[in-house]
């Protein structure tokens, strides 16, 4: 199966703190890595991302995992406080909420999804600005099921009251998300790692085949390298992610 990324944080199906795009970005203020990036099929540059993850996921961190089942060490709960969330904020007169089963709320102006609001199992949203009678507004918090430019399902056992548009209504989503910091170091990981692993085309298919295998690092060099990034090898690394790791346990005693 080529390798393929999911960033779907908190998720037990994460492979992947950032996207092609992402990872694109910033490789473009790169001067002297760029073109290598670049050169690489989407396919290799994907297994790239899920080996700079788990480099990165190898390290001993602060604190305990956002979600129960979450398949990666981010996003992460620090002093009782998650390191990093999205709060997308969308306020509109065309927003109208239908008392279905599952109950629906509908933008004619159809935003929701360059709002950028998301369905997730960690997903709250507040609602502001219902006009309704006192016992039926529905102003307050609910999770979503499901996204469409036009409507956003709330999940079956939340609760709506009809109201058409008309009022300003305000919507505002939370969602857990990774820190920058942590996306910059997989990149600054697969600088280092692309530098060690080697640059030939053979490389970049042995690491291929070593994401793979059952999602796992496979090849004993791919391994290997990440125990040495670990261990101290790359400073910008451990830099970016210094805020979050554990001061006496730099890395995981752990099989690749």
């Amino acid at each position: 199966m080529p390798a393929s990324i999911n960033t779907n944080a908190a998720s037990g199906e994460a492979n992947a703190y950032l996207t092609l795009a992402e990872a694109a970005t910033y490789f473009s203020a790169v001067p002297n890595f760029y073109d290598t990036w670049n050169g690489l099929t989407s396919t290799v540059q994907n297994a790239w991302i899920i080996w700079g993850t788990k480099a990165i996921d190898r390290f001993s961190f602060l604190g305990f995992k956002f979600a129960g089942g979450q398949a990666l060490e981010f996003p992460r709960m620090i002093e009782g406080i998650l390191q990093e969330a999205r709060y997308p904020v969308y306020s509109a007169s065309t927003i109208a909420f239908v008392a279905s089963s599952p109950p629906t709320i509908t933008d004619s102006d159809t935003a929701f999804v360059t709002e950028g609001f998301l369905a997730d199992p960690w997903y709250a949203l507040w609602v502001y600005g219902s006009m309704n009678d006192a016992d039926s507004q529905n102003n307050g918090v609910y999770s979503i099921a499901s996204v469409a430019a036009g409507t956003i399902t709330l999940d079956a056992d939340n609760t709506l009251y009809t109201e058409a548009a008309g009022n300003e209504i305000t919507l505002i989503g939370n969602q857990p998300s990774i820190p920058q910091r942590v996306k910059d170091a997989v990149c600054e990981a697969i600088r280092w790692g692309k530098r060690e692993i080697g640059s030939d085309d053979s490389a970049d298919d042995r690491l291929l085949e070593s994401v793979n295998v059952g999602g796992a690092i496979a090849v004993k060099w791919a391994g290997a390298t990440i125990a040495r990034l670990v261990g101290g090898n790359e400073r910008a690394v451990k830099d970016l992610l210094r805020p979050y790791i554990a001061t006496n346990l730099t890395a995981k005693l752990q099989r690749t």
